[in-house]
């Protein structure tokens, strides 16, 4: 630190004691009110080692503690500006790029320099990084500054490139093509959430994420968080094409019609028949310009289900389905397509009868919003005036289609070879596209008499050429891009879920990648990347809550259509070899041996996300194991069967049941029952406890008494977890004789006092018993778990005893033990509920903590997205209670909205109707309190008090549907 004494000097000397630098390390913060905002500065030192020449990726800066510190001196900000000399490439690699992505994190904007080489760029966060240029004072080296503008009021943001002209002598503006074409460079300061201004309280749960979440019971998000949320969603617009509106008038015409009275249309289109030019053209008339900027695309193709669907549609749009169709709420018209859904959907009845009522759902839910469903086939049953087929073009629309299209006139002029030209196109838009793009380069006459030339199959699309240039430089590269670059396309093509940067970076530790890999493949729009919003949080009081929305990790996905076209880059052999490789890092480095150990990073950030799915590990496992199948090797079999199970048996672990389920589902597809017993039963048990705790309760039911049936199963204490399942659903069920029935047999084979002994004791209990017999049966079992550390057998029998407590103190008492002792979120979120509506029965709702309200909201949001009802319903009414009692009616009337689309999509409308009665009693008797609050929620009740009348959705009454239903 003695060679930067002199600096030292400089800032007493002048006088620059806003800067209050710290003595021993020469790092700042100041803080000061501009336009009603609070803005904080933070000097950080990263030239403290600094000795020689060459010193990239060998400088110490302690950027975490330095960071840390002036996060902590800054404290509550609206905007946030660090300043730092180096940036982070150039520190030592115990540092980078960990200090990098701390300086994004915690502040808006970055500034720094040394490298000379100027550059602006807006993360995909809306972090602004800015490097600064240099000016020398001889020819030939570069002579740049820039100067910035934040509009603090406003939303606006620029900066200005100048650059020194040699020959006119003066400084001029430096246009930079895509970025900066007329000189500035536009950015948004706001466009990032503010983790400077989150307030985390004791209990860690982040008072900010309240006001960000789209179920605020208080009232609706504040238009910044909602503004927030657009930004990260996936639009995915049409262009409008003239040529596309020449052809199909009539058609389109009744298309636009159906379109706008129903708001739902369905379009049979096979690939290369042109569906975009005929949507968007149809939206064109509609809405001009916006209505082809607000479509949403979901690609249906690899959905089984109507529910896959809507997970989809989760995960490509960047943001949970449900709150996607709460924010085009408060948009404009905007566009759902629902893109190759799968012809099974429509051909099986219940299916179809499914689909119908669900997109039903959608559309009562988002008045706003419209849905095309497209499919390539036809199939028996699809008829009416909502139901459009596209045809190949006859002869005539092909004349008009060449006239309209910019480089097809010279083609339309030769009329006489029209037929010649259907002939060989076969009417099919897109083979027209070709065939323009090739008469620029060869004769048409060569082309329409060469029948030996090979055309591209007319039922596979071929790859965009924007698509095929984009990859080529990465697969040959001459523009400075690295290898490195292409294995990182390589990878994310084969791992088709995506992965955060933080998860790839361990798969080549001696050269992983980096942020300037990510940043290359997305400026050639070959990857995309998807905010992971935490939804949920823990309710124990010292663990952190959800985290914000700047903070989220980021997944890092190629798009479906490019991976179709890398793939056929990508040999068998070398897909192999990326997933052997890919095992060694999301199973640990000794799988191969049967010693697994099953990566955090990712299952953490998935845990609590919005984004359901088993995610890769259920691709790599699948591959593995399909490999060891194929060739029937039985060690192999046996290592990657194993390696299966046991990542299913972590995502129930983790409670994500309903990943677990679908994981659960692929693999026992790939297992034999009886050539791979052990394992099949095990996946079997998993999938067995996933469905039943969603809710399924007869198909799980099913799946374990069929393991049961299959044969022996030499682990007791295996034994033990199935007949306790099923004795548990049949209670469930109602079914309290083959309840005590299973019961009796987990509690023979079961060692005393271990979990199962306790749970299933507990359970014939309450069968048998009642009265003061049953809690002293249940109270005695409850100190006995405890004196033995049983957490969950304790956990589950206090929530019981607290369920028939006599008095409200020792409920209390016992559900608060619950929320301290659990370690899973399933059972903290069932005693916070209990909570809520045992202070609700005493009036003493108030007595809820802030930390608790929060939690109920986050329990809410974790039911959904893992389907699991029965704690929905629970949720439900704890917040229905709350809400009522403290008078917030945009609450109550949002949690209707909200639990009635799910309950629609669950076939559960009898839970619904009678809220739907509740909450007209309520509007009723507080109409003057709710004026025009909750519009929308009034507008959505409204809508289903009619259909309810009716006895039947709007959709499904009308004369095409009602005859497609039937």
């Amino acid at each position: 630190m003695k060679r930067l004494a002199s600096y030292q000097t400089f800032i007493r000397e002048y006088g620059l004691h806003h800067l209050s630098p710290d003595e021993s390390r020469l790092i700042w913060s100041h803080k000061f009110d501009c336009c009603d905002h609070t803005v904080g500065i933070a000097g950080l030192n990263s030239a403290w080692s600094c000795a020689t020449n060459k010193e990239k990726a060998k400088l110490w800066m302690g950027g975490k503690w330095q960071i840390g510190e002036m996060v902590r001196q800054l404290g509550k900000v609206d905007f946030s500006i660090a300043l730092v000399h180096h940036p982070a490439n150039w520190l030592v690699e115990e540092e980078d790029p960990q200090v990098g992505r701390l300086l994004l994190r915690d502040f808006d904007l970055v500034l720094h320099g040394h490298e000379h080489a100027d550059f602006v760029r807006q993360e995909s966060d809306g972090t602004i990084q800015i490097s600064a240029g240099a000016s020398y004072d001889r020819l030939g080296r570069p002579k740049e500054y820039s100067f910035g503008s934040i509009n603090l009021k406003g939303t606006g943001g620029g900066l200005w490139p100048r650059v020194w002209d040699e020959v006119g002598g003066g400084w001029v503006s430096k246009n930079i093509a895509g970025k900066a074409p007329d000189g500035k460079f536009s950015f948004d300061p706001w466009r990032r959430t503010q983790t400077g201004n989150r307030t985390i309280g004791e209990s860690g749960f982040s008072t900010a994420n309240k006001q960000n979440q789209i179920l605020s019971i208080e009232g609706p998000p504040t238009s910044h968080a909602l503004d927030d949320k657009f930004r990260h969603l996936r639009r995915r617009p049409y262009g409008f094409e003239r040529h596309h509106s020449r052809i199909r008038l009539a058609l389109r015409a009744e298309f636009e019609d159906v379109l706008s009275r129903e708001r739902l249309a369905w379009l049979v289109a096979d690939w290369q028949m042109g569906k975009e030019g005929f949507i968007s053209g149809a939206l064109n008339n509609l809405g001009s310009t916006e209505a082809l900027e607000a479509v949403y695309r979901i690609d249906c193709g690899k959905s089984e289900t109507v529910e896959q669907i809507l997970d989809e549609g989760g995960t490509q749009l960047g943001i949970a389905f449900v709150e996607f169709a709460e924010l085009i709420n408060r948009s404009g018209q905007a566009t759902l397509v629902l893109e190759d859904v799968q012809i099974a959907l429509v051909r099986a009845q219940t299916l179809k009868a499914e689909l119908f009522s669900k997109l039903q759902a959608i559309l009562s839910f988002s008045p706003k919003l419209r849905i095309v469903v497209v499919l390539r086939q036809w199939a028996e049953g699809l008829q009416g005036e909502s139901v459009f087929r596209l045809q190949s073009l006859e002869i005539s629309e092909i004349e008009n289609y060449l006239k309209a299209h910019p480089d097809g006139r010279d083609l339309a002029k030769r009329v006489e070879r029209l037929e010649d030209i259907y002939a060989h196109t076969g009417g099919l838009p897109t083979a027209l596209d070709r065939l323009i793009v090739k008469s620029k380069y060869v004769d048409l006459e060569d082309i329409l008499d060469d029948h030996s030339a090979i055309e591209e199959s007319p039922n596979a699309e071929p790859a965009p050429q924007t698509l095929v240039d984009a990859v080529s430089k990465v697969f040959h590269p001459q523009n400075g891009l690295e290898q490195r670059t292409l294995a990182l396309l390589k990878l994310l093509t084969v791992l088709k879920d995506g992965e955060t940067l933080e998860s790839v970076r361990r798969i080549y530790p001696r050269k992983p990648f980096r942020e300037d890999d990510v940043i290359a493949l997305a400026d050639l729009a070959l990857i995309e990347t998807l905010p992971i919003e935490q939804r949920t949080g823990n309710f124990v009081t010292n663990k952190r809550a959800a985290l914000s929305l700047g903070s989220s990790p980021k997944l890092i996905r190629v798009p479906r259509q490019v991976r179709d076209y890398v793939l056929t880059l990508i040999s068998s052999e070398e897909r192999t070899r990326i997933f052997n490789t890919v095992s060694h890092s999301i199973f640990g480095e000794r799988w191969y041996e049967g010693k697994i150990k099953l990566r955090r990073a990712i299952v953490v950030a998935y845990k609590q996300s919005t984004i359901a799915g088993p995610a890769n590990e259920l691709l790599a496992a699948q591959f593995l194991l399909r490999s060891a199948l194929d060739k029937n090797n039985p060690t192999r079999i046996e290592r990657f069967a194993s390696l299966a199970v046991d990542y299913c048996q972590k995502l129930i672990a983790e409670d994500r049941f309903r990943d677990a389920a679908i994981a659960c589902r692929a693999l026992l597809k790939m297992l034999d029952e009886n050539a791979n017993r052990s394992h099949w039963s095990l996946c079997a048990y998993y999938y067995g406890r996933a469905l039943r705790m969603t809710g399924q309760l007869d198909a799980a039911i099913d799946v374990l008494e069929r393991i049961v049936g299959v044969g022996k199963i030499e682990s007791k204490g295996f034994r033990a977890d199935i007949y306790l399942n099923l004795a548990w659903a049949n209670s469930s069920l109602e079914r309290k004789g083959k309840a005590k029935e299973y019961a009796l047999e987990a509690i023979e084979i079961s060692e005393k006092e271990d979990d199962d002994w306790l749970q299933a004791t507990a359970l014939v209990a309450q069968i048998e018993l009642d009265g003061g017999q049953l809690d002293a049966v249940l109270r005695n079992l409850l100190g006995v778990a405890r004196r033995n550390r049983k957490i969950t057998a304790a956990n589950n029998i206090a929530l019981d005893l607290a369920r028939r407590g006599k008095s409200m103190e020792e409920s209390l008492r016992l559900l608060d033990e619950v929320i301290a002792s659990a370690k899973d979120l399933y059972n903290q979120t069932r005693a916070v509920v209990d909570k809520a509506k045992l202070l609700r029965k005493s009036g003493r709702i108030g007595d809820l903590k802030p930390e608790e309200e929060i939690g109920l909201c986050a329990a809410y949001e974790y039911s959904c997205s893992q389907r699991l009802s029965g704690l929905l319903d629970s949720c439900h009414d704890a917040l229905w209670d709350y809400c009522l009692v403290k008078g917030f009616w945009s609450g109550l009337f949002r949690i209707f909205r909200f639990s009635s689309f799910v309950w629609r999509l669950t076939d559960r409308s009898d839970r619904e109707s009678n809220y739907i009665s509740k909450l007209v009693e309520t509007r009723d008797a507080n109409m003057e309190s709710i004026g025009n609050l909750v519009e929308v929620e009034i507008e959505y009740l409204g809508q289903r008090i009619e259909q309810q009348a009716n006895g039947t959705d709007r959709h499904l009454n009308t004369p095409a549907v009602t005859k497609q239903m039937t």
